[in-house]
């Protein structure tokens, strides 16, 4: 029995360990599953506690992209000038809002400070722009309801594309909680977004306003006023009249073939074409290789192509064609230095011939101021046309020391030789002169009229006594009406008709009446006395009889006048030492120079005009490839020295809108540089923008347009 006890108790106390032994290791895996699964719970919380963290910094990056984008649009309402420029103003104004709305993001305000988006972060707050009643910009800090249960740590690595005008953020959150055992659980992710620069998306809207305009005739019906000579050469195409008053030429005893022409409108080595009406009180003259094409009319003292004595004796290549009248008040003059085969080589065509003055008249000193109508042909080698009518109210004389008066409208060279000879039958009819060098016919039976010696050079013809040359001269023979006698290669020689009709009469005083409006009045009312006078009644500066148009006194006197270039720029000087040179630039618009002519030194440069008005009482200088749209009004020169090897060379053009805009804008600076005594055609209302508002409705910055997520990453 007592072996059976023993062995018993042995057994039981060996299922008791067992048994116990079984618990605690129950107990031992029991115990690790619950400090396991404490664990990842506190981590799940972490992360989530991380997690947050990058909530919160994304809610304040939005915070802060409001708070930029207030900034941005009060910066552009305080800088705004209801006077901008609107073509440029735009660009200027988004220019300005990005450029505020980047500089909130990337300046620091202290030397501790990391930046407003950092700053705000760490202090859990967010900026909010408050303007005050004076406008001025302030700023509050409102702070964010986050009350994280642990420690949080949020970095940002902030970055800007210049290029492509977008930033990048690279939120880093740092999330740490400590567990009742002490034990530390961390968590880090981070995420990466992608913020676009927004763009203004506020508007300028333009005031419009109607204002009333005087059209003055100094500007009207001209892209081109000036006092001066006109020089041309290369290739010139311009669309509007063009009225050049030109220099009057120097008082002296000896009229040179030179003098006589030298001034007005100078063509030379040049491709011009004209849509519109060529005017001068001057010469339009035409030199070497010259083509010429004017879609109008022309006015003008005298027509003069050919070579001056003291140019080099090459061969004369020209041609004129216009396509309307040519209005004379003394000659047209074809002297071109012939080729070796004597081949046409200048060619002039026009639709109707009108020489208008019937009368010399001479100047104190001797010399002509005005001689009569007359077509004159000095040298082979020349084409002359006449499609239609054909008036000429003059005769040619001949250049010896005392000028002697031919009965010829049309004279051609060689032909004069009929009043150094007596036709056969008019032995003891005729009177000779000596007028040095020549001696020749004074009078045909006591009788010296026009008509006399037209009926005489008419008997050479018909009797053959000598070979009349027609000089290329093409008339239509059926409306020809000359005082003097004249030649056409349909008809060899015609009488003329030693007067008028009353009809013929009125139709010429029509013709002279046109002619004082255009040449002497400026495009104003004239009469056909005012023709009678030949003197020219407005002009850009005073002259000798001229009414001045321009009171350049009064540039002068405000040299800080002020002009608004929205329509074009207005290029107002008063200096008659200043040229105002235009060429083109590298960027194909063009440059306008103020030239020191005396020291040649640039004194003020404008860049990117492609429309202008320009007022100006020096010269005007146009270079190389230029396309311009506007005015110039001179009281010098205007030279246009195009290169011929550009392809469009000058392009000016007349803009009737533009030029009443560009008035209708300044017109309070305009009003007293026009002087107000001078005649005006009408009036002209003209719409224009005369400022601006700014307009902000619909400006809505949403932040989802802006704001991307690139990349979630679990750092640990």
């Amino acid at each position: 029995m007592k072996k059976k006890k023993g062995a018993t108790m042995i057994t039981v106390l060996v299922l008791m360990m067992t048994i116990l032994t079984v618990g605690m290791v129950f107990l031992s895996v029991v115990l690790n599953d619950f400090k396991m699964s404490n664990r990842n719970s506190e981590n799940v919380a972490s992360l989530y506690g991380a997690e947050s963290g990058l909530e919160t910094a994304y809610n304040i990056l939005v915070k802060v992209f409001d708070y930029a984008v207030d900034r941005a649009n009060h910066e552009v309402e305080t800088k705004f000038d209801s006077n901008m420029d609107l073509e440029k103003s735009q660009e200027e104004m988004n220019e300005l809002f990005q450029s505020t709305f980047i500089k909130v993001f990337e300046t620091k305000e202290s030397e501790n400070s990391q930046g407003i988006l950092q700053d705000s972060i760490n202090n859990l707050t967010y900026p909010v722009f408050n303007p005050n009643s004076q406008g001025q910009s302030q700023t509050r800090f409102q702070s964010i309801d986050f009350k994280p249960e642990g420690e949080i740590e949020i970095e940002v690595v902030q970055d800007r594309d210049p290029d492509n005008l977008t930033f990048k953020f690279l939120f880093i959150s740092t999330f740490m909680k400590h567990s009742m055992t002490k034990e530390v659980s961390e968590r880090q992710v981070s995420v990466q977004y992608t913020m676009k620069v927004p763009h203004y998306q506020g508007a300028l809207q333009q005031q419009l306003v109607t204002k009333t305009i005087p059209n003055y005739p100094v500007f009207t019906d001209s892209v081109v006023n000036i006092d001066g000579n006109a020089d041309f050469k290369g290739s010139i195409d311009i669309k509007g009249n063009i009225r050049i008053k030109g220099k009057e030429k120097a008082s002296t005893s000896i009229q040179s073939l030179d003098s006589k022409y030298e001034n007005g409108i100078i063509i030379k080595d040049a491709l011009v074409k004209l849509e519109g009406d060529l005017m001068t009180n001057e010469t339009v003259s035409l030199h070497n290789q010259s083509n010429v094409e004017i879609d109008g009319n022309i006015f003008a003292r005298n027509l003069y192509i050919g070579e001056f004595t003291n140019e080099t004796a090459l061969p004369t290549h020209a041609e004129l064609i216009v396509q309307e009248s040519l209005l004379l008040d003394n000659d047209l003059v074809v002297n071109p230095q012939a080729a070796l085969d004597k081949k046409i080589t200048t060619k002039v065509w026009m639709s109707n011939l009108y020489g208008l003055n019937d009368k010399n008249e001479l100047k104190a000193d001797g010399t002509p101021f005005r001689e009569s109508s007359s077509l004159i042909i000095n040298s082979e080698g020349a084409k002359v046309t006449v499609k239609d009518s054909t008036y000429l109210s003059g005769v040619a004389y001949i250049d010896t020391k005392d000028p002697y008066q031919t009965g010829e409208s049309v004279a051609v060279r060689g032909n004069y030789l009929v009043y150094n000879r007596i036709l056969p039958g008019y032995e003891g009819k005729v009177q000779l002169k000596y007028y040095d060098p020549m001696l020749l016919v004074e009078s045909i039976e006591n009788d010296s009229s026009i008509q006399a010696k037209a009926e005489y050079f008419v008997k050479s013809a018909q009797d053959g006594a000598l070979t009349l040359s027609t000089g290329g001269v093409s008339l239509n023979p059926q409306d020809v009406h000359t005082i003097g006698a004249w030649v056409s290669e349909q008809q060899p020689v015609g009488k003329g008709q030693a007067t008028f009709s009353e009809d013929e009469i009125n139709f010429l005083m029509d013709k002279r009446q046109e002619y004082a409006r255009q040449v002497y009045n400026m495009g104003m009312k004239a009469e056909v006395s005012n023709y009678e006078k030949g003197l020219v009644l407005k002009s850009i500066t005073s002259g000798k009889n001229g009414e001045a148009q321009i009171n350049f006194d009064y540039l002068r006197s405000h040299p800080n006048l002020e002009f608004r270039n929205y329509y074009g720029e207005v290029i107002a000087n008063a200096d008659e030492n200043i040229v105002i040179k235009v060429e083109k630039n590298e960027f194909g618009t063009n440059d306008i120079i103020y030239v020191d002519r005396q020291k040649n030194n640039v004194v003020k440069r404008i860049s990117d005009v492609n429309k202008a008005f320009i007022v100006t009482a020096g010269d005007v200088h146009f270079v190389g490839n230029v396309y311009l749209i506007g005015n110039v009004i001179a009281g010098g020169d205007l030279i246009m020295e195009a290169d011929n090897s550009d392809q469009d060379g000058i392009q000016l053009v007349y803009d009737k809108k533009v030029t009443q805009q560009i008035i209708a804008l300044n017109y309070d600076s305009f009003k007293n540089l026009f002087n107000r005594n001078t005649e005006i055609l009408n009036q002209t209302e003209v719409e224009v923008v005369d400022g601006a508002t700014l307009d902000k409705m619909n400006t809505n910055y949403y932040v989802e347009d802006y704001i991307a997520v690139n990349n979630w990453r679990l750092v640990k």
